[in-house]
């Protein structure tokens, strides 16, 4: 397990100048309440398997925060995945619409597909941390075998900072 975070710290230094992400932060703006960490459940999957995110929400406050966890349909976060050459990867009409913050997808100004959301506010005491997961195979076409970065970000419902995530490695092969 050591090892693999050491990797994967290794390879967030590799992405980070690879893909062009950055975290910047204004020095006197507000800060997000919580840090976000994230890992993936398999970081080498087949084309067409199912694509896991961990997340690690770690209050950094004083005082206790609460931040909705969605178990089903658009998720809090936005989602950023760049293949090896910076490109990002195609989303599908789900991810579209997730994006947008819309739980449909409408064509000809119809909707075809509902996604309907649920989820809970979540209570975190200073320095707890809680997990949460989102799939992402769904709303991405992460087909092609290649390297991937992911990263999430996620604005802070009090502060309306930005949080973002650590960068992580997704391979996936035939």
């Amino acid at each position: 397990m050591r090892r693999q975070i050491q990797a994967v710290g290794f390879m967030m230094g590799l992405l980070c100048a690879e893909f062009g992400f950055s975290q910047k932060v204004a020095p006197d703006g507000p800060k997000a309440s919580f840090a976000m960490n994230i890992s993936l459940k398999d970081t080498i999957v087949k084309q067409g398997a199912e694509i896991q995110i961990v997340v690690e929400l770690t209050n950094t406050s004083a005082g206790r925060i609460l931040l909705w966890r969605s178990r089903s349909g658009p998720p809090p976060y936005t989602i950023r995945v760049l293949d090896r050459e910076g490109r990002g990867a195609p989303m599908t009409a789900k991810g579209r619409a997730f994006q947008r913050g819309e739980a449909v997808i409408r064509e000809n100004g119809k909707i075809v597909r509902a996604f309907p959301g649920g989820g809970e506010q979540v209570a975190i005491e200073p320095n707890e941390t809680v997990k949460d997961s989102v799939s992402i195979d769904d709303q991405f076409d992460i087909s092609q075998p290649g390297t991937y970065a992911v990263q999430l970000e996620r604005v802070d419902p009090v502060t309306k900072a930005l949080s973002k995530s650590n960068i992580v490695s997704l391979t996936v092969v035939k």
